[in-house]
């Protein structure tokens, strides 16, 4: 193996396959970065439990003996951000024994043992006819919902909600989060009749993410015939995860509810509010209860309580008129911090008003946009806590 490439593609293919490195692990080649060289392109890829990502380079190279090589994976990024590689437009890789390869850029050399192991692709083969969806449209929804997802760590662990669910069916994708006291869920068109349910980790959503942000194209989406692995390619980025065993339930019922009370509100005013009485909270409690009341002046005020180092409380005026079938005076509780992550959420979009939905006060709060009527969110109120 002997090639060169230009420092810039080299460290932005690195830093790209390395989010498929764990923190640590006791096999070494989970923690190595992989080479296959042939005459048109190079092939990196790293790959661990379950995920691989994998780039096809054909640009900024040149091959001068084919071959392959595994690596270690963070010697290799410690490398690539050293002085001197990045003082230099190009790296030579040149593989001087079975075991070892030098790297060469300028004055400077490196030589990494290699790892004695054969190459393995684990990346299935795309479908003939993939979904194909944009990175853009992709990523705004994923992050609409993934924030909504179970943390692994927490008990009792529902393994299905530690992950977005994607459904496919009949030209439309339903993308959902969910931790069972929150709900997000956001609609997007496809070009494929295909009807498919498949729930991807929400830490594999999150790698996702990162890619997507650099890479701007289509994305298409294959899933293997077992329906336990998808694969999602932009460009030259092939992104591999693992699906998760448990199934999910049917949430669509839980969206779909009677309003008998609606408030609409400004975007920046519910947040700016939230963040005002957030000052007096104890920041080490990560559930932190505030009170939301509908006021018979149809004003709506969010209040926090006595906490030691005092209270607080903030008064909103409705956006337009309310619409109510229930009494005058209407108190929810509900958890500060889910409530700031799905505003923050509809803020971010640009989203300038929206709607609370009631059915009553021991039923989710349904949030709702004419601006973006295909994203729902579901928060459920602590009353009885």
């Amino acid at each position: 193996m002997n090639f060169k490439i230009k420092t810039e593609t080299l460290i932005e293919y690195i830093n790209l396959v390395a989010k498929a490195l764990p923190n640590k692990s006791p096999r070494p080649l989970s923690e190595s970065i992989k080479f296959s060289v042939k005459k048109d392109s190079i092939k990196i890829f790293a790959n661990h439990k379950n995920l691989e990502i994998m780039v096809i380079v054909d640009t900024n190279i040149e091959v001068l003996t084919e071959g392959n090589a595994i690596l270690d994976g963070k010697t290799i990024l410690n490398i690539i951000k050293s002085p001197g590689i990045a003082l230099h437009e190009e790296v030579q890789f040149i593989q001087i024994s079975e075991y070892q390869v030098l790297i060469i850029a300028g004055t400077s050399e490196f030589r990494l043992n290699a790892l004695n192991y054969d190459l393995e692709y684990l990346i299935f083969e795309e479908d003939e006819k993939p979904i194909v969806i944009s990175s853009e449209d992709l990523a705004i929804s994923l992050k609409e919902v993934v924030y909504c997802t179970a943390d692994p760590e927490a008990k009792p662990r529902i393994v299905c909600l530690t992950g977005v669910n994607f459904a496919f069916s009949e030209r439309r994708l339903t993308l959902t989060g969910s931790d069972n006291a929150r709900l997000a869920q956001k609609r997007l068109e496809v070009n494929s009749k295909k009807n498919l349910n498949l729930t991807i980790p929400a830490e594999s959503i999150k790698e996702l993410l990162k890619i997507l942000e650099q890479t701007k194209g289509d994305v298409e989406i294959s899933v293997n015939p077992l329906c336990s692995k998808v694969l999602f390619v932009i460009k030259n980025v092939f992104f591999q995860t693992a699906v998760l065993s448990d199934k999910y339930g049917n949430l669509n019922s839980a969206t779909q509810f009677e309003t008998k009370l609606s408030i609409p509100l400004k975007t920046v005013e519910f947040s700016n509010a939230l963040k005002t009485i957030s000052a007096v909270t104890d920041k080490s409690k990560s559930t932190y209860l505030i009170n939301f009341t509908l006021k018979p002046n149809k004003t709506c005020e969010v209040a926090t309580s006595e906490n030691g180092k005092g209270s607080s409380r903030a008064i909103l005026i409705p956006a337009g008129e309310i619409y109510n079938q229930l009494s005058e005076t209407f108190l929810m509780i509900f958890s500060l911090k889910h409530l700031q992550e799905a505003i923050s959420v509809y803020e971010s979009l640009g989203i300038e008003e929206l709607a609370l939905e009631f059915y009553s006060n021991d039923r989710a709060v349904r949030i709702t946009s004419l601006e973006e009527p295909e994203l729902i969110t579901l928060i459920t109120p602590l009353n009885n806590f």
